[in-house]
């Protein structure tokens, strides 16, 4: 499993009450399948194939201050502050989606992302959608007991086609308001990542420095099917046909002595190399 981040980039002020300290807002992402990570001194990166599937899980959590967090009996949403007001939030949701990576942009290119059903290639594929989670307010970042979401049968839509090309993957938390706005509240990136898209088969394990890439199998067992079918057969050829049979057979009555192969190759009209 691999983190998104260890950071989170906020956006929005949130508040229990007016009178209160601020909330810290904390998206915890992390990657459950489908990516090789590499984290070395020189840089942090992560690999994996275009047909991959992946899977994302995240938690929220509100940190308040220990004496004000321990005084509230239920998770009810704090305030949100837009334009100098503090509006109550309805409810939160989180949403993925990929971009290009590049640190010196001020807003990255997107990169679609592709969800399949339950049914994988046999069903429908989708963009993301968001998803409704409850946030859980704590004195710490300890997450144990808060809900999990889960963005299963996730794709990239393209691999990296450039050697230097990475992308990266966002996880947004959003808060839905009284008036129907959507306000987004914190946002967590994840370290480069290259999509490769042939099969692990095409690489050799010294393009990639962290763990050994997997190899598949099904590539030589192709070749092999392949090589058995070219293969010209040295077996005896069936005198199935009528006209072979009849050769066959004045050669036999003719002769004194059994045929020998190239009789039988001369019956049936079959050229002695391919024996």
């Amino acid at each position: 499993m691999g983190s998104l981040s260890s950071g989170c980039m906020v956006y929005s002020e949130l508040k229990k009450l007016t009178d209160h300290p601020s909330i810290q807002p904390i998206v915890k992402s992390k990657v459950d399948k489908g990516f090789i990570w590499s984290n070395s001194a020189q840089e942090s990166f992560a690999t994996t194939y275009r047909r991959n599937f992946f899977q994302i899980s995240t938690k929220v959590i509100l940190q308040m201050a220990g004496k004000i967090a321990q005084e509230e009996e239920s998770l009810s949403n704090p305030l949100v502050a837009v334009s100098g007001h503090l509006i109550p939030i309805l409810s939160f949701q989180v949403g993925l989606n990929a971009s290009m990576y590049d640190e010196d942009a001020v807003v990255e290119d997107s990169v679609n992302l592709v969800q399949f059903s339950s049914a994988r290639e046999k069903g429908p594929k989708v963009k993301p959608q968001r998803e409704s989670i409850t946030a859980l307010i704590n004195s710490t970042s300890d997450d144990v007991e808060a809900q999990a979401v889960k963005f299963e049968r996730i794709q990239f839509e393209r691999s990296t086609n450039r050697k230097m090309e990475k992308f990266r993957l966002n996880v947004t938390l959003y808060a839905q308001l009284e008036n129907g706005v959507d306000v987004q509240v914190a946002t967590v990136k994840s370290m480069p990542i290259s999509v490769r898209g042939r099969s692990p088969a095409h690489y050799t394990d010294d393009m990639y420095t962290g763990r050994s890439l997997p190899r598949v199998k099904s590539s030589q067992t192709l070749r092999n099917k392949m090589a058995n079918t070219m293969r010209v057969s040295k077996s005896t050829p069936s005198l199935s046909n009528t006209k072979a049979r009849e050769k066959m057979s004045t050669m036999t009555v003719s002769g004194s002595s059994k045929p020998t192969l190239e009789d039988l190759a001369t019956a049936c009209e079959i050229d002695m190399a391919t024996l």
